[in-house]
């Protein structure tokens, strides 16, 4: 069985090919997560050292699923920058093995960010999914509200253009 865990940036370091391994059979299986085909090693690994290094400035959380000493899927918090909106931040990443999938990985990655919610002290999440893709069925069974869809948001890994949709969801604002 797996567990979720909070990594710290050191461990992103440490498992650097876990997380490329991950991100590569993502994009390769048409994960629309921000890369094109054919998948570049470099790019791979620049992006994993960025996350490091916000991870490092406070500035973005890493959830992974972890199964016998290895990672299964992953998830992050990016906390936005401006003072007047440190109440929300963005799910990102969302990606599982795909031998892994139809576990309930991603649910239980998704389940623990909200629980994570009030000890972040954040009152919103925000996180952009493929219109009408899998993930968008997931946030959408957890009660995320869908509050757009943008035509030609993205390029899918194949390089077609993607609509995406855009959904939130919050806890409601307790006044002292």
């Amino acid at each position: 069985m797996f567990e979720i865990r909070r990594l710290a940036a050191a461990e992103v370091a440490e498992r650097r090919a876990e997380f490329v391994a991950l991100l590569r059979e993502a994009v390769e299986s048409g994960g629309c997560l921000g890369f094109l085909l054919p998948v570049d090693e470099d790019k791979l690994e620049r992006y994993w050292n960025g996350v490091a290094r916000e991870m490092e400035a406070g500035e973005r959380e890493l959830l992974a699923a972890i199964e016998h000493g290895h990672v299964v899927g992953t998830m992050q918090i990016a906390y936005e920058k401006a003072e007047s909106v440190r109440h929300r931040a963005d799910l990102q990443k969302l990606m599982v093995h795909t031998a892994e999938q139809r576990r309930g990985i991603a649910r239980a990655l998704m389940v623990d960010a909200l629980e994570r919610m009030p000890a972040l002290g954040l009152l919103m999440y925000t996180i952009t999914t493929l219109h009408e893709g899998p993930a968008e069925a997931l946030v959408r069974s957890l009660l995320f509200n869908r509050y757009g869809v943008m035509p030609h948001y993205g390029l899918t890994p194949d390089g077609r253009l993607h609509d995406a949709s855009l959904h939130y969801i919050s806890r409601p604002v307790v006044e002292e």
